[in-house]
């Protein structure tokens, strides 16, 4: 028997700690060798223990897993990674690092190709712990797939509930996949089997669209008319239920739920998105109004928030105790409408079904996003002479896409926040479209055209089948309809 068979022999039979005794000369070494259980098939070389390595050896491997099969299967469970992505680098007894083999081309072509007869896209997105972005790109991609009609192919979701925006709202995304793996275990399969990236599906033009169109648009225009694919589970109706009750809410009461963003939210980012702050306060008569008309209101939002004052009918749940992951998703399905702004919260109860009046939207070429939705765009303030700009200064320049506060801070523009007038009209103008008395005259009609006529492809919210809010075309006509 050579050396290099008995070596193998002893590696192979060492016991879980991987150590044995050699003689060399008068007196006795001790050397550390590393076993099967630490993934090692040859102490002394290095060769480690991995799928490659068996698909070249199977008379060698058939052996060791008689002889062990607790080792082999003890490092298989532990160290997956290792055992199907290549061997890891150990000391042999010349101290010198070996590397374990890799798997093999023709390994990962094989089993690349069986993903690919499943049929099967991984769909992943783009920034699953914001929730404007996580609920709104999982709803337009099976959208999608839904108007593209029966393709045959399943869908996996690639997301960590644990590290997404709203773990509840994952439970309800999960739903409508066949699976659903971890971001770590994606990038594992795509380095182990670089074909499986030909399945990654990650739609950065729903939104992140910088100087063009975003797809969203376009997705929502042809769904128009079709039913949410979100409803609330009869266990979260319960608890809507319950937590209204709670608050004073009777069995026919109604809500509206408000939510404006501020300064807090996102400190890491918060200098690049100052231009979409704005003021709570000028929402309170807004508020008001909804209480007037025998509703209450519901403040959505974190804990960051400035708290609002005591009102009748109003809630402040972005500040209370009451605050949860669950609460967030319940509450915002369960609204009559939504009046929100530049900022990805109102996405969330727009998947289940909700209307959303949107004010204070950046930049200009933003528009809310669907059929019976109204948005209204904040207005551009020249810094070096005051005065506001006309639309079609802003929507033939750059500036109609600008996404950043740098942007408009170099080229000497300010963002105008909607006062409590611009606010006010569009809560009036939603409830009326929520209880259908909605009445837009010629004139409304007309300036309507006129506005839309400015997008352009390219502008960020081409393709919008949303409106503009009525008061506020009335209120800067002379800013929307064309110089002479």
């Amino acid at each position: 028997m050579g050396t290099h068979s008995r070596i193998f022999q002893m590696a192979a039979g060492a016991t879980s700690n991987s150590r044995y005794i050699r003689r060399t000369g008068p007196g006795t070494q001790q050397l550390t060798v590393p076993g099967v259980r630490d993934g090692v098939v040859d102490g002394a070389g290095g060769t480690g223990l991995t799928l490659g390595w068996i698909y070249r050896h199977p008379g060698k491997a058939a052996k060791l897993v008689v002889r062990h099969p607790s080792d082999v299967c003890h490092f298989i469970l532990r160290h997956p990674k290792k055992f199907f992505g290549g061997g890891k680098q150990v000391a042999n007894k010349r101290g010198t690092l070996s590397q374990g083999v890799t798997l093999p081309a023709c390994i990962q072509a094989e089993i690349g190709g069986l993903f690919q007869k499943l049929n099967v896209d991984f769909f992943e997105v783009t920034a699953p712990n914001r929730i404007g972005h996580m609920a709104g790109e999982v709803d337009l991609y099976l959208k999608e797939r839904a108007l593209a009609g029966p393709t045959g192919r399943g869908q996996v979701l690639v997301m960590d509930g644990a590290c997404s925006a709203n773990p509840h709202f994952f439970n309800y995304c999960r739903e409508h996949f066949r699976a659903v793996i971890t971001p770590a275990l994606w990038e594992w399969l795509v380095g182990a089997f670089p074909s499986m990236s030909e399945l990654h599906v990650k739609h950065w033009d729903y939104y992140h669209a910088y100087d063009e169109s975003a797809a969203c648009y376009d997705v929502h225009a042809r769904w128009r008319g079709l039913p949410p694919l979100f409803q609330l589970t009869d266990e979260d109706s319960v608890l809507l239920r319950q937590t209204l009750n709670g608050w004073g809410l009777g069995r026919d009461d109604w809500y509206v739920c408000f939510h404006n963003r501020e300064k807090g939210y996102s400190t890491v980012d918060d200098h690049h998105h100052a231009y979409r702050n704005a003021s709570i306060s000028d929402y309170l008569p807004a508020m008001q109004e909804v209480v007037s008309r025998g509703g209450w209101v519901i403040r959505m939002g974190d804990a960051a928030m400035t708290p609002l004052p005591a009102m009748k009918n109003v809630v402040d749940y972005a500040t209370s105790a009451w605050k949860s992951p669950q609460l967030d998703v319940v509450l915002s399905a369960g609204a009559r409408c939504f009046i929100g702004c530049s900022s990805g919260l109102f996405i969330l109860p727009s998947v289940f079904g909700v209307p959303a009046g949107l004010v204070n939207l950046v930049p200009a070429a933003t528009c809310a996003m669907r059929a019976g939705d109204i948005g209204i765009p904040k207005l551009y303030r020249s810094k070096e002479t005051g005065r506001l700009l006309r639309f079609d200064e802003v929507f033939s320049s750059p500036m109609a896409n600008y996404r950043f506060t740098q942007l408009y801070d170099s080229n000497g523009i300010e963002t105008v926040s909607h006062d409590a007038e611009d606010i006010l009209g569009i809560t009036r103008e939603m409830l009326a479209t929520c209880d259908s008395s909605i009445h837009y005259s010629e004139e409304d009609e007309k300036l309507q055209t006129t506005f839309v006529d400015y997008f352009k492809p390219g502008h960020y919210g081409f393709g919008s089948v949303a409106r503009t809010g009525r008061d506020f075309l009335k209120r800067y006509r002379h800013l929307i309809e064309p110089s002479d």
